[in-house]
C-alpha cells in the first residue's frame, strides 16, 4: 500500500511517480472500496491490480452485461458485479448465485429510473430475496416498475403497490385486481401519471369519467384530470375552475362556453399566462384590451 495523490488533470491517480487508469486502482479508505465518483479524503492508499481484474473492472464499468463472458472468478467478485449491475442492473443474471442472494448488490441492480427495463435486474435476485417483504419494498421505493417482476403475492400488498405507484404511476397495471379498484391507490398512480386512469378498474374509470364528486375530489387531490373525464363534465363549471386554479392549462380542455368564461379564464391565466392561447376570441381581446385584468 502507498500513499497516492489525486493528478491535477483529474484524469489519473499517481502511485510512486507512475500515472494509472482510475480502472488499474482499488481505491481503500477506512476499508471501503471507493468508485470514481467518490469524495476522496487527502490521503488514501492504493493498490495496483493485477492486470486481468482491472481489466474485468474496466469491461463491466463501460458495459455491465460484459459481465457474462467473464470466469466465475470474476462473476463472484463483489466489487466487480457491483460496478457491473450500477452500469445495467440485468448484469446481475450472470453473477454468483451468493451474489444474486447480496441484498446490496441486488438492490443495485434495481436502477432507480422510470422504466420497467431499468427494474429488471429485480428478476435475478436469488429467491430468497424475491419473497422478503422488506427488499421489494425497498426495491419498488428505488424503481416502482420493480413491481412487474414480482411475487403475485406482493402485487396485493397495498403497502408496496402505494410506494410502488407512487415513484412511478405506470405500475399500477402490475398491482392486484381489487387494488386497481381502490381510489387512493388510482390517485396516487394518476398523481404520478395520469395516464394510469387507464389501468384502473372499470368501475374507478367510470367514476373518474362521469362522477362529479369523484371527479372534484381527485382534482382537489392534485390529479390532471381534466383530459379524461367526459364532456358534460369539462362543461361542469365548478370541475373546470377547480381545474384551472390547479394548473391553468386545464383550460384547453374545457368546453367551448367554458373556454368563453371570463372568470374561468382569468383563473387560468392568473397561474399560467399562456393558458390565454385556450380561451375564445372574445374573451382574449377583453383581457388583451385590459392587461390589469391579470395583475
Amino acid at each position: 500500500m502507498q500513499n497516492i495523490a489525486y493528478d491535477s488533470a483529474g484524469m489519473f491517480y499517481v502511485v510512486a511517480k507512475k500515472k494509472l487508469q482510475p480502472w488499474q486502482l482499488r481505491l481503500v479508505a477506512e476499508n471501503e472500496i471507493l468508485d470514481d465518483d467518490s469524495s476522496f479524503p487527502a490521503t488514501l492508499a492504493a493498490t495496483v491490480l493485477p492486470k486481468k481484474w482491472a481489466h474485468a473492472l474496466r469491461d463491466v464499468t463501460r458495459k455491465g452485461r460484459n459481465l457474462w463472458r467473464l470466469s466465475a472468478e470474476f462473476r463472484g467478485d463483489r466489487d466487480i458485479v457491483l460496478a457491473a449491475v450500477k452500469n445495467s442492473g440485468a448484469a446481475l443474471k450472470w453473477a454468483s448465485a451468493e451474489l444474486r442472494n447480496d441484498r446490496e448488490v441486488a438492490l443495485a441492480a434495481v436502477e432507480p429510473q422510470r422504466s420497467s427495463c431499468c427494474a429488471s435486474g429485480f428478476q435475478f435476485a436469488s429467491a430468497r430475496l424475491q419473497v422478503d417483504r422488506g427488499f421489494v419494498l425497498a426495491a419498488v421505493e428505488r424503481n416502482g416498475m420493480a413491481l412487474q417482476f414480482a411475487n403475485s403475492l406482493f402485487k396485493d400488498d397495498r403497502e408496496i403497490v402505494l410506494t410502488a405507484v407512487k415513484q412511478n404511476g405506470g405500475a399500477l397495471p402490475h398491482a392486484s385486481a381489487p387494488l386497481r379498484n381502490d381510489l387512493d391507490v388510482v390517485l396516487t398512480a394518476m398523481r404520478n401519471d395520469p395516464r394510469a386512469v387507464l389501468h384502473a378498474s372499470a368501475r374507478l374509470q367510470e367514476a373518474l369519467h362521469n362522477e362529479r364528486e369523484v371527479i372534484l375530489a381527485a382534482i382537489e387531490q392534485g390529479v390532471y384530470l381534466v383530459p379524461w373525464v367526459s364532456a358534460n363534465m369539462q362543461n361542469d363549471r365548478d370541475v373546470v375552475l377547480a381545474a384551472v386554479r390547479r394548473d391553468g392549462y386545464a383550460l384547453s380542455h374545457a368546453s367551448p362556453p367554458l373556454q368563453d368564461d371570463l372568470e374561468v379564464v382569468l383563473t387560468a391565466i392568473r397561474h399560467q399566462p399562456d393558458a390565454l392561447a385556450y380561451a375564445s376570441v372574445r374573451v382574449k381581446k377583453i383581457v388583451e384590451g385590459r392587461q390589469e385584468m391579470v395583475e
